[in-house]
């Protein structure tokens, strides 16, 4: 559910919204309805960079180190 702040005084969702309130909204967009969320929806989220690793040397695992403790 993304935010939305109605524009104008109104009936959304069974209930009567005031100007400038905020309230969370999943339908279809409407004309006096404001996003006010990073504008993000759920089908975006795929697009966000993957975290990336540490630069640097990797470690060595104990397999590749030779330490033969069997």
């Amino acid at each position: 559910m993304a935010k939305v702040k109605a524009t104008v005084k109104c009936f959304i969702d069974n209930t009567i919204r005031e100007e400038n309130e905020v309230f969370e909204y999943n339908g279809p967009e409407i004309e006096i309805l404001t996003p006010i969320d990073s504008g993000m929806d759920d089908d975006d989220q795929d697009m966000v960079e993957p975290e990336r690793k540490k630069p640097g040397r990797p470690r060595k695992s104990a397999a590749a180190s030779g330490n033969g403790m069997d």
